[in-house]
């Protein structure tokens, strides 16, 4: 499922951007870029919705949780979206899997990067994600209050 949304996301990249919008998206992932997130919101204007159909309510959770650019280590992201589970607890092994998969899948997306091994932070796409998805009013549950 992955490898078809992708796929989609790059196609429409290809298919339907010129040189010059490729290339605010991949400005837009360089955070050291000073004029990264203006690019990176005008991106999301054309992708929003590639990417709104991609993201649930657990990975807007993670972004929201980095929203402000500190990096989260990936305990603190598993703490977030599963509560205390033990190690002991039946069923670990299967959420750690869909957490790891959940995690590269948002970064495959642009909107996280992983800082050193264990921890990640948001990109410039990620914060202009959120801030369209308050604009259309969705993921009301997760970003409500903010």
């Amino acid at each position: 499922m992955i490898e078809g949304i992708a796929s989609t996301f790059v196609a429409a990249l290809v298919n339907g951007a010129s040189k010059k919008i490729i290339d605010m998206i991949t400005a837009a992932f360089d955070k050291e870029n000073t004029g990264g997130q203006a690019q990176a919101d005008k991106a999301i204007k054309k992708f929003y919705s590639t990417l709104q159909k991609a993201f649930n309510d657990n990975c807007v959770r993670v972004l929201k949780e980095m929203e402000y650019g500190q990096r989260v280590h990936a305990g603190r992201i598993r703490q977030l979206l599963y509560g205390d589970l033990k190690s002991s607890n039946k069923g670990v092994g299967p959420l750690e899997a869909e957490l790891n998969y959940r995690l590269k899948y948002m970064r495959m997306h642009g909107v996280l990067v992983l800082v050193g091994d264990t921890e990640y932070q948001i990109t410039n796409l990620g914060k202009a994600f959120l801030n369209e998805a308050r604009r259309h009013r969705e993921y009301i549950d997760v970003l409500s209050g903010s």
